[in-house]
């Protein structure tokens, strides 16, 4: 956890710089003080600080801090003199053992990313909610609902919110005007609130490892949504109309599922480039999918009793389809159809039951076709 909250950071930080350099990444003050003028990113984690150096008034161009695994940091103090930056962007405060954060934190004016993440909190804190970030990482808390009320976070657009306790999907985010992107997998959710239909603006959602049974039909309204991930929950086939009907999908993930067809509604879905329904105990494409003219990856593995040679003739017919997962099929030959696959640019297909004869076929059917077999 603590490398996924110093990835996002820092990647944040090297993706603001200029023709896409990477940004070097000082890890004490001493340091940067070498070269105080140039010094954008600091990552004092796991450094057992007490009080923050004021020496790091030096950095005046300041732009990322990471103070993450500092549980006797003296955080008020800290976020005086980081108020005093007036670059600074990014600040994470992860695993720290943190259940309230400082009043002082208003006054940092320009910070567009807050990292909270493995904390100890049960609910988004108080004190940052007239923050003008753009995005809060949350993940891995205590947070089971959220009491979000009209005039926080008013330029939020991203909240990560895995590994919490929701039960419930929090609808209350839709108090929050610009929010675009939620990310809550590995909770426990098993309900969606109609009230969901008010984050009008949401363009990616993905509720990865949940409890979900259902979509409600409030999904409809959705139409801005763009990215949906719902891999590895329990939703059936009679439960997932709604899903069909958000035209503006770009990608889907339904693996993991319980999953035995697939409504003719997925036609509507014409704009979608990758469609994964890997692992679902589906038996057959049904012959809209090949309206998905514009679907470029597919994921169909662990699929044991697909149609195969129906399947391909479907996909056969999509133009722009390059990228095709069929591994764990359990086969000994590959069905009949698969050498019209001319299209496709590569396909993950290990964890199959081919000899080095049929392998040696399989290439000569497509043989411009790479195959990662690892």
């Amino acid at each position: 956890m603590k490398r996924i909250q110093k990835v996002c950071i820092l990647i944040l930080i090297s993706s603001s710089s200029c023709f896409g350099q990477r940004v070097k990444v000082y890890h004490s003050v001493n340091e940067a003080l070498s070269d105080s003028t140039q010094v954008k990113s600091l990552d004092l984690s796991e450094s057992n600080l007490i009080d923050l150096p004021v020496e790091i008034l030096h950095l005046k161009n300041l732009e990322a801090i990471d103070l993450a695994s500092n549980p006797n940091l003296n955080l008020k103090e800290a976020l005086h003199l980081l108020s005093q930056l007036n670059h600074l962007k990014t600040l994470g405060l992860g695993h720290n053992k943190l259940s309230v954060i400082p009043t002082n934190i208003a006054a940092l004016k320009n910070l567009d990313y807050l990292s909270l993440e493995a904390n100890e909190f049960t609910n988004i804190p108080e004190s940052i909610r007239k923050l003008q970030i753009k995005s809060l990482y949350l993940f891995a808390n205590k947070i089971e609902t959220l009491h979000l009320k009209k005039g926080d976070l008013l330029n939020l657009s991203d909240i990560n919110l895995c590994y919490n306790r929701f039960t419930r999907f929090p609808a209350e985010l839709s108090v929050l005007p610009k929010l675009k992107w939620i990310t809550i997998w590995y909770n426990k959710i098993n309900l969606i609130p109609p009230r969901i239909s008010h984050i009008k603006n949401l363009d990616s959602l993905n509720m990865d490892n949940n409890d979900l049974s259902e979509i409600p039909p409030q999904f409809t309204s959705l139409q801005k949504l763009r990215h949906l991930s719902l891999d590895n929950n329990h939703l059936q086939s009679n439960s997932m109309n709604a899903v069909y009907q958000i035209r503006s999908l770009l990608s889907l993930g339904l693996d993991g599922n319980d999953i035995t067809n697939i409504s003719s509604e997925i036609g509507n879905l014409k704009n979608l480039k990758y469609f994964g329904v890997s692992n679902n105990p589906l038996t057959n494409l049904p012959v809209e999918f090949s309206e998905l003219r514009k679907l470029q990856i597919l994921g169909i593995n662990n699929l044991h009793d697909l149609a195969w040679a129906c399947t391909f003739s479907i996909l056969k017919k999509l133009p722009q389809l390059r990228q095709v997962g069929i591994s764990g099929m359990g086969l000994k030959k590959m069905p009949d159809g698969f050498e019209k696959l001319t299209q496709v640019k590569s396909f993950w297909i290990k964890n199959n039951s081919f000899d080095s004869e049929e392998w040696a076929r399989i290439r000569k059917l497509l043989p411009k076709a790479e195959f990662d077999v690892d």
